[in-house]
């Protein structure tokens, strides 16, 4: 269940950019684990990143303005907002489409 998966530190081969949008929502990677509250996979996979270099668009947003916050607090996912709020380049205060 995608909800109850780890972060394990086994190493990411990167065959796209994981700022990349996809599908209709044009959502990132990390906008769907925040989206499901993944906690652990989050902090592993940016702390990867940051340890590779790999730049991370972290204030990135959906089409419909949602940031990574957003889709963590609309969850209900409070552990992960409060990671969340202790990396600065994730806005907490942006409003999305629906001035939210």
């Amino acid at each position: 269940q995608l909800h109850r998966q780890r972060w394990t530190g086994k190493p990411l081969d990167f065959d796209v950019d994981p700022n990349d949008k996809v599908g209709l929502a044009e959502e990132t990677f990390l906008h769907v684990v925040c989206a499901n509250g993944l906690t652990s996979l989050f902090v592993g996979f940016v702390k990867e990143c940051r340890r590779r270099r790999i730049r991370l668009e972290l204030a990135a947003t959906d089409k419909d303005g949602n940031t990574l916050m957003h889709k963590a607090v609309a969850g209900g996912h409070f552990r992960l907002t409060r990671t969340l709020m202790r990396y600065s380049d994730v806005p907490f205060d942006e409003k999305n489409r629906l001035f939210y």
